[in-house]
């Protein structure tokens, strides 16, 4: 669900702060209605971004529990709370620098702890599932 929520309101902002800046500055020779249409813009697109990293950071705590329920609490916990923390700092501080350029590199760094704790470990579950179900039933046959 957070991913929805991140992917739908995160990609409006970029959308249409894109785009009515864009037009903005095509159109727009005076620097002081640039400036008043430019902060309506940054109200309306800060609440959509707002939204959206709430709902990153939904995505990262269902993540981090998901992974530790299957992988282990202490395997997943170093990158699970990088990418938390990371994602309570995404919240305010975007892409601009310096807090918002650390923060992506450790949402980075949290999501590939936790991709190198839990390699391997879904292709060996399928792997399990498939075997144990052979095994309980009994190979199949077409017909």
């Amino acid at each position: 669900m957070g991913s929805y929520i991140y992917a739908i309101f995160y990609t409006s902002l970029d959308a249409i702060a894109g785009i009515a800046y864009g037009t903005l500055v095509a159109n727009t020779g005076d620097l002081t209605t640039l400036s008043r249409a430019g902060t309506a813009i940054d109200v309306v697109g800060g609440a959509l971004g707002l939204i959206g990293s709430a709902g990153f950071l939904l995505a990262a705590v269902a993540t981090t529990t998901a992974l530790a329920a299957r992988h282990g609490p202490r395997r997943v916990a170093p990158g699970g709370t990088i990418l938390i923390i990371a994602s309570v700092f995404w919240l305010g501080s975007h892409i601009y620098w310096p807090e918002g350029v650390l923060t992506v590199l450790a949402l980075g760094l949290g999501i590939a702890l936790l991709g190198v704790v839990t390699r391997g470990g879904i292709a060996q579950s399928a792997r399990s599932q498939t075997a144990s179900s052979v095994a309980a039933d009994g190979p199949h046959e077409m017909s």
